[in-house]
């Protein structure tokens, strides 16, 4: 339905953390609000009346598309009892799909890998912006996307350093899920392998796995290349009246790209990505993941970091496409322009498609 001329668009809460690096939502009937979280500016409202929602590790203004994201309630929350080891895996056993498997090498050694994923420093530089909580076993840890409101809340079932780290969470009314990362040494490197389990929908499903590849991809990119750094960047996404095939069109084919990021063409996983953007400056690196008709994830040379292309399905034909985008070599004040420059595809990729309003 289309808002009438001077209407004030309703403000949308986000309704529950779903896995946001790793790509899990699910349906429900009302879309939730946006927040007015701290991290998200809102610029003026622009010619199409889409609110402005950056959300980044940024303090410069820049604008964006409105942004209504569905959530799916991965976690419980924080004051939730923790449940028995017997009852979780009487729970675990009522998981209908099987579980997510992912394994990738990394070029540093177990115990790197392991701080990667247990000191909480480490993983704001690759996962979630902030993390409550320890690995430690018996205890409990929340990680925090503050610039998208959500939160996983996870009771560590088992902490072998550095071997094994086995998380469990339970939403209400499902079966437990579970987050297992195995760690070995392999070739002068680490062997990793992520096993999530528990999922009952098979579109959450594959959105999840899609998610990890490039959590994964970042995890591996931080550990083999920028040790110690410090992230800047964050999200920007739009909520659009499309398909998930027609988005990941826009974000690998020639003609697709050049509707609203630049000139170029991104191709499978492995190859070089080279793409001249609108605006100015390049996009060039590896492509690092791309998932058929879901995400892509390039590392951007030019940057010192890497761009991952989103796309979250909040119903039969909408989703949230964008982009998530980090650096590790680039001060706040250089990453800000970039992330203006960002912002302006992101609108100009909602607008290709429709916006919420043409739904």
């Amino acid at each position: 339905m289309r808002r009438a001329a001077g209407e004030r668009p309703r403000r949308r809460r986000l309704a529950a953390a779903d896995a946001v690096d790793s790509g899990a939502r699910a349906r429900h009937a009302a879309p939730p609000r946006v927040p007015r979280a701290a991290a998200c500016k809102r610029a003026p409202l622009g010619p199409t009346r889409r609110r402005a929602t950056v959300c980044r590790r940024l303090k410069a203004p820049m604008r964006a598309t409105a942004v209504a994201i569905r959530a799916h309630r991965w976690c419980n929350s924080a004051s939730a009892g923790r449940l028995s080891s017997a009852h979780l895996d009487a729970l675990t056993r009522d998981t209908v799909l099987p579980p997510i498997d992912i394994r990738l090498f990394i070029a540093a050694p177990p115990e790197r890998v392991w701080s990667c994923w247990t000191d909480n420093e480490e993983l704001t530089n690759w996962f979630p912006d902030r993390v409550e909580g320890s690995c430690a076993p018996g205890g409990r840890v929340v990680y925090h996307w503050d610039a998208l409101a959500a939160q996983l809340a996870f009771d560590v079932r088992r902490a072998d350093p550095p071997e094994r780290l086995e998380l469990v969470a339970a939403p209400p009314g499902q079966p437990v899920q579970t987050q297992r990362v195995d760690l070995r040494a392999s070739a002068g490197g680490t062997a990793l392998r992520l096993v999530h389990a528990g999922l009952t929908d098979p579109d959450v499903r594959d959105g999840t796995a899609a998610g990890w590849q490039v959590s994964l991809q970042l995890c591996k990119l931080y550990a083999e290349r920028h040790t110690g750094r410090r992230r800047i960047g964050g999200w920007i996404l739009g909520l659009a009246t499309v398909d998930l095939p027609a988005i990941h069109a826009r974000y690998t084919a020639p003609e697709g790209l050049a509707t609203w990021l630049g000139t170029g063409e991104i191709g499978d996983a492995g190859t070089l990505a080279s793409v001249a953007l609108h605006g100015g400056g390049r996009l060039t690196g590896p492509v690092l993941v791309r998932v058929p008709n879901r995400d892509v994830c390039v590392r951007w040379d030019e940057f010192g970091g890497a761009v991952a292309f989103r796309a979250f399905r909040v119903a039969p034909r909408a989703a949230l496409v964008g982009v998530q985008f980090a650096s590790w070599e680039r001060s706040e004040a250089d990453v800000a322009p970039v992330a203006r420059q960002l912002a302006h595809a992101v609108d100009r990729l909602v607008a290709s498609f429709g916006g919420p309003g043409d739904a």
